[in-house]
């Protein structure tokens, strides 16, 4: 992770700008203080915290970390620059570099696919070194395909080479899929290729497949679209077959199946005579999803609220319902600005989200829950207890 270590932080005030990026407030705790930050319409939060020696140490929130990471490796280097003294430690330098074209924040999809309805959309799921995905990209030239990976080098390296090799139809997304595919349109996808997935046998919570995320692909498939499972692991391969057999949905199955365009991972694997599995749902003709059309708004507060409030009604408080939970973490504030870590969800899904409260004003931060039927279920539960702050 970036960081940078120094001895002293210098008071600053906000907002305050330099050299693209705008640090718009900050918010405190008794163990750090989150900042927040502003490129390129990308919103994030940069943390510092006070380590045992006494020195101060910033980096990027995890949560709401940026992509490309040349982003939070020069916000990292601007901030410190204007409120760090003595810097001691550093693992980042200041990085030219030009914005991808092909990575996209989740918000662009959905205009996309407005913007695009005579187009087919192709979904690859955890797409690595892009070997698969740009392959299909360069020989369907009509077709607009999707690529999801949370690993930060390769969604940096595959957006490399989308723009050496001049390839327009390729947008990629940091993501987790669970979620990305909730928030997009009814039928909108041909196929979804998932390419040797995480097997996650020690946790398999985990693991991308359950019913509830093939729920979420019937809903997103078009008619006679299909989802594609490629697997070196026997036991993630009967989980899938066990998953499809419980929903009574028919899928085809193979064993060592030739296919054109094989990973750097794949051919590891031939290499050895490793055996390789297959299967395939095709989705048919189904009218029972329709997508709700509701809004996560906030009521607004009748005064502003007080830490001590937040403390005593809301903070580290846990709320079960029959169909999940939300958990309020401890929260962070200064002048007119509160921010409430939170996380909420069920057994398949979970997200993180700020709650940010400036005045009487609540919205979240860096950007609204996944469009889907539990969260907006979860969304009315924690507008429900954020207003008990003034009681």
């Amino acid at each position: 992770m970036p960081h940078i270590v120094g001895k002293s932080i210098k008071k600053i005030q906000y907002p305050i700008s330099d050299g693209g990026y705008s640090f718009l407030f900050e918010v405190i705790n008794d163990r750090s203080k989150l900042i927040a930050c502003e490129f390129n319409k990308s919103l994030f939060f940069l943390k510092v915290q006070k380590q045992d020696n006494s020195y101060y140490i910033i980096k990027g929130e995890k949560a709401t970390r940026p992509s490309p990471v040349s982003i939070l490796q020069n916000a990292l280097y601007t901030y410190s620059n204007l409120c760090l003294n003595d810097i001691i430690k550093s693992n980042i330098k200041y990085k030219e570099f030009e914005i991808s074209k092909s990575i996209k924040d989740i918000s662009f999809f959905n205009d996309l696919m407005e913007k695009n309805k005579n187009k087919i959309f192709e979904l690859e799921i955890g797409f690595g070194s892009g070997r698969h995905i740009l392959d299909l990209a360069k020989n369907n030239p009509d077709i607009i395909y999707i690529g999801l990976e949370i690993y930060k080098p390769s969604l940096d390296q595959v957006s490399k080479l989308i723009e050496i090799n001049e390839i327009t139809n390729v947008f990629l997304c940091d993501y987790d899929a669970r979620s990305f595919i909730k928030n997009l349109p009814l039928n909108s996808l041909n196929n979804i290729y998932v390419h040797f997935p995480i097997p996650w046998d020690k946790k398999p919570s985990r693991r991308i497949f359950s019913e509830d995320f093939i729920y979420s692909v019937n809903r997103v498939l078009c008619d006679k679209g299909n989802l594609n499972l490629r697997t070196d692991s026997i036991k993630y391969y009967e989980f899938v077959l066990s998953l499809f057999e419980n929903l009574k949905l028919e899928i085809k199955n193979w064993k060592n199946k030739k296919i054109s365009t094989t990973s750097k991972y794949e051919d590891r694997w031939l290499k050895m005579n490793k055996d390789i599995y297959d299967v395939a749902y095709e989705k048919q003709e189904d009218n029972s999803f329709i997508d709700d059309d509701n809004e996560f708004v906030f009521d607004k507060l009748e005064d502003y609220p007080k830490l001590g409030n937040i403390q005593s009604k809301i903070e580290n408080k846990y709320i079960k319902k029959d169909y999940g939970f939300i958990k309020f973490k401890k929260s962070y504030s200064k002048d007119d600005n509160v921010i409430i870590p939170l996380l909420y969800g069920n057994e398949y899904l979970y997200e993180n989200r700020f709650i940010y409260i400036k005045g009487v004003d609540i919205s979240y931060f860096p950007d609204i829950p996944t469009k889907h039927p539990l969260n907006y279920k979860l969304h009315k539960a924690i507008n429900k207890t954020i207003g008990c702050i003034n009681g």
